[in-house]
């Protein structure tokens, strides 16, 4: 039995789509006859300390208001990434 073909992006702009769905994935494309590998540079600023000193001290919250904070943590981030 052959292994499963791997998926491959045919273009820049899908594999930054697949990227901004999972940023901690690398992604290859095929690009005319390249193949190319793109990722998310680490981005110190965005720590987890930093999410949680940003959302204060713990008081108690449920672990489904955590993952809220969480949630919109990753959408404001989300929103400051600016794509040429």
């Amino acid at each position: 039995m052959a292994p499963p073909e791997k998926h491959i992006p045919a273009s820049l702009e899908k594999a930054v789509a697949e990227l901004k769905r999972d940023p901690h994935r690398a992604v290859h494309a095929r690009v005319g006859d390249l193949d190319v590998e793109i990722r998310v540079v680490a981005d110190e600023t965005g720590a987890p300390t930093d999410i949680f000193g940003d959302a204060g001290p713990w008081q108690g919250e449920t672990p489904e208001q955590l993952l809220g904070v969480l949630r919109e943590a990753r959408q404001r981030d989300d929103e400051d990434a600016h794509w040429p």
